[in-house]
C-alpha cells in the first residue's frame, strides 16, 4: 500500500491496532536495495495542461447559480459571451503560448501573486499551524515534559532531513499509481520567505547529497533569545536524544538570566514593515547580515515556550498567539514546544502545501513509535559537543523603538484569529464508507449544511486539490457550493421527508465527486480564471468586465472564500490556516475510522462568526446526516 492510499483512501485500522509499529518502511521510507529516488520522477511529469475556454467559462456560470438573482445569471452568461469571443480569446491564446514555453505555466504566476505579494503578517494570518500527535505515542504532559518531548521530536526531525537528502523518502504516487511531483519537499527544510517592501521572495539552502553540502543547524527561540546550533557532530553524524537534550537546557539556563531583545517579534509584522526594519538590521553592520544568514538558512526553527496548553485547542490558539519574540515568522518549518511537553509546528505556506508537513510529521509518529523505547534512554552526551551559539543583533535606538511598537501592537493583533480543535466522535470513516459514500465528500456537504444552518444562505467554498500528477503541480479548487449542496441544505431545514433528503444527498455527492476527479486532472474552473485575469495584469490591460462582476467575488473569485477547507488525510496529523476573508472560516479535518478531527478558525473582529458555535453545528449536521440512513 503506497502512501497515497493511507493519507487519501484507506482506513488507518491497521496501524492503530499495531501501535503505529512496523510501518515506517511499508509507507514512507524506501530500503537501502530499493533503487529509487524521492526527486526521480519530478522531471519526467507531463505539463499541467490549460483547460479549453468554453469549458472553463460554462463550469463558472454553473458555479455561480446558488450565489445569482436570475437578472444576475443572465449578465455573467453576458458577459461570459462577450468575453469568450473577445479579449477571452486573446488572453486565452497567450496561456497556450506559455504554457508551450513552460511545463508549468501557472507556478511562477501562482507563487507571485497567491504568496509573495501578500502584505499582512505571516502569523497568524498565513501560516499553516497544528499540534504534533504527543498523545498518540502514549507520551503524556507533565512538569519538564518540554524538553524531553522536544529532544525526541528533533531528533526524528532531523532524520527525515536525511532522508530527503539522500531520498530515500518513498515517491508518492496519485491515481492510477501515477507518480506526484515531489519537488516541494525540497523546500521543507533550510527555506526562509525573504520580505520586500513590494513583493517577497524565497531563499532555499536545501540540497540532496547529489547536488552538494547544504547547513545542517537549527536556530532555537527561547525567552525573546535567538542561538545557532548544529544538529549534526563534525563528522556528520546527528545528536543523541541526549545531545539534544543537554543542549535544550542549556539554552534554557542560559535563556533564564535575562529577557532577550525578541528581535523575532519583527518577522511578525506585516510584510513592508518588516522589509523596511529587516533591511535597517542588516545595513547596521556585517556581524547583522551573517546572523539573519544564519537563521535563514537554518535547518529549522525551534521554539520553547513557557506556557502549558492541555488540549488541541489551546496548543493551536498558543502556537499563534504566544510572545511573538519567540517566533520567527519567515522559516518554512517551526516546531514549538511547550513547558509540559505539549507541542505543534507552523509552516510557512508560500514554498509547500499541508500535505508536505503532513507527510514529516507522519513521518515522527511513525519513526517515534518504531525507536522510542530504545532512543529515550540513550543519554549520550559526546566529548566534543558545541554550545550553542546566542545570536545577539548590533542594535540602536531606533531598532529598540520599532520593537516596542510592534510589540504593543502585538499585544491585541496576535490574538486577531481564534482557533479551535475538536472532534466529533458520532462516527468516522468506517460508518461513512459502509454507506457507500466518500467520507471527504460526505463532510463537505455536512459543511455546507452548518454554514447554512447558521447564517440562512449558501457558502462560497473552497476545498483544496493537489494536481501534483503535473509537473510542478501544487492545488485547485473544488466549488464544493455546488447548486445540489445549496437545493439540499435547504431541504434538510425542511418537511421533506428522510428519502428525498437522501436523494438529494447522493446527488450532490456525486457532483463533488465529479468536481475533484476534474480538478486533480487541472481541469478545475480557479487556477485557469486566474490565468486569464493575471495575464491581462502583465499585459497591462484593465480587468475583463467578466472579471469585476459582483457575482465573481461573492461565489469566492479572488481569493474571497467564505468557507475556506480541506482535507488533510487520514492519520492523525491535522492543523489549520485562518480563513480567507473577514467574515469567513477556515475549515481543515482529518478523518479517522471512528471520529472526525476539526481544525476551525475565524477572526476575533467578526460579528458574524465563531468557531465554537460552527463547530457545535456542524457536529448536528453530521448527526442528522447519518440519521438520514438510520
Amino acid at each position: 500500500m503506497k502512501l497515497r492510499k493511507l493519507l487519501i483512501q484507506s482506513s488507518i485500522r491497521e496501524f492503530q491496532k499495531r501501535g503505529y509499529k512496523g510501518l515506517l518502511g511499508k509507507y514512507l521510507v524506501l530500503s537501502d536495495d530499493d533503487k529509487a529516488k524521492t526527486f526521480e520522477n519530478d522531471e519526467k511529469l507531463p505539463s499541467l495542461p490549460v483547460p479549453p475556454l468554453d469549458v472553463t467559462l460554462e463550469k463558472y456560470i454553473q458555479s455561480v447559480k446558488p450565489f445569482a438573482t436570475q437578472e444576475e445569471l443572465t449578465n455573467v452568461q453576458n458577459l461570459a459571451k462577450e468575453f469568450k469571443n473577445g479579449i477571452g480569446q486573446e488572453l486565452h491564446k497567450s496561456l497556450l503560448k506559455k504554457a508551450s514555453e513552460e511545463k508549468n505555466w501557472l507556478s511562477g504566476w501562482w507563487e507571485k501573486y497567491a504568496y509573495l505579494m501578500s502584505r499582512d503578517s505571516l502569523i497568524p494570518f498565513y501560516n499553516m499551524f497544528g499540534p504534533n500527535p504527543t498523545e498518540e505515542l502514549g507520551l503524556e504532559y507533565g512538569p519538564g515534559k518540554g524538553v524531553e518531548h522536544a529532544s525526541l521530536f528533533c531528533h526524528e526531525l532531523i532524520k527525515f532531513w536525511f532522508l530527503l537528502r539522500k531520498e530515500k523518502l518513498k515517491p508518492q504516487l496519485g491515481t492510477g499509481d501515477k507518480p506526484f511531483c515531489m519537488h516541494t519537499f525540497k523546500k521543507f527544510f533550510n527555506t526562509a520567505r525573504i520580505p520586500g517592501e513590494e513583493i517577497d521572495s524565497i531563499v532555499n539552502y536545501f540540497k540532496t547529497e547529489a547536488e552538494g553540502s547544504c547547513p545542517s543547524h537549527v536556530i532555537v527561540q527561547c525567552n525573546g533569545h535567538i542561538y545557532k546550533m548544529n544538529a549534526l557532530h563534525k563528522d556528520s553524524t546527528p545528536l543523541t536524544v541526549g545531545e539534544w537534550k543537554h543542549q535544550f537546557n542549556s539554552i534554557l539556563q542560559a535563556s533564564s538570566k535575562s529577557k532577550g531583545s525578541g528581535i523575532a517579534a519583527l518577522s511578525c509584522e506585516p510584510r513592508s514593515k518588516w522589509a523596511e526594519n529587516r533591511s535597517y538590521i542588516l545595513q547596521k553592520s556585517a556581524k547583522n547580515k551573517q546572523l539573519i544568514e544564519d537563521i535563514d538558512s537554518a535547518m529549522f526553527s525551534v521554539s520553547l515556550d513557557n506556557t502549558s496548553p492541555t488540549n488541541d485547542s489551546e496548543i493551536c490558539q498558543q502556537l499563534i498567539s504566544n510572545d511573538y519574540a519567540n517566533r520567527y515568522a519567515d522559516k518554512s518549518v517551526a516546531v514549538v514546544f511547550f513547558k509540559n511537553g505539549a507541542s505543534g509546528g507552523i509552516c510557512e505556506h508560500t514554498p509547500f502545501d499541508g500535505m508536505v508537513n503532513v507527510t514529516a510529521c507522519f513521518y515522527v509518529l511513525l519513526s517515534l513509535a518504531e525507536n522510542l523505547a530504545t532512543i529515550s534512554e540513550d543519554k549520550t552526551v559526546r566529548d566534543g559537543l558545541e554550545a550553542p551559539v546566542p545570536l545577539e543583533f548590533d542594535t540602536d535606538d531606533q531598532i529598540t523603538k520599532e520593537l516596542s511598537r510592534a510589540k504593543a501592537e502585538q499585544k491585541i493583533s496576535r490574538y486577531e484569529i481564534s482557533a479551535i480543535r475538536k472532534a466529533f466522535t458520532g462516527f468516522g470513516k468506517a460508518e461513512i464508507t459502509e454507506l457507500k459514500l466518500h467520507p471527504d465528500s460526505f463532510v463537505q456537504m455536512a459543511l455546507q449544511l452548518a454554514y447554512y444552518t447558521i447564517h440562512n444562505k449558501p457558502a462560497p467554498c473552497y476545498e483544496t486539490a493537489t494536481t501534483r500528477l503535473f509537473y510542478r503541480g501544487r492545488t485547485e479548487t473544488v466549488r464544493s457550493c455546488t447548486l445540489e449542496a445549496f437545493e439540499w441544505s435547504k431541504a434538510m431545514l425542511s418537511s421533506t421527508d428522510n428519502e428525498s433528503k437522501r436523494n438529494l444527498l447522493k446527488m450532490c455527492i456525486d457532483k463533488h465527486n465529479e468536481l475533484m476527479r476534474e480538478a486533480k486532472e487541472a481541469q478545475g474552473i480557479d487556477r485557469h480564471m486566474f490565468g486569464l485575469y493575471i495575464a491581462a495584469l502583465e499585459q497591462g490591460l484593465p480587468p475583463p468586465e467578466l472579471f469585476v462582476d459582483p457575482l465573481m467575488m461573492r461565489s469566492g473569485g479572488g481569493g474571497n472564500y467564505v468557507l475556506s477547507t480541506s482535507l488533510t488525510g487520514y492519520t492523525p496529523i491535522g492543523g489549520g490556516v485562518g480563513p480567507m476573508v473577514p467574515d469567513g472560516y477556515g475549515v481543515f479535518y482529518n478523518i479517522m475510522p471512528d471520529k472526525i478531527h476539526f481544525t476551525i478558525t475565524t477572526r476575533q473582529s467578526s460579528s458574524e462568526t465563531n468557531s465554537e458555535k460552527y463547530f457545535q453545528v456542524l457536529c448536528k449536521s453530521l448527526a442528522d446526516m447519518r440519521n438520514l440512513y438510520s
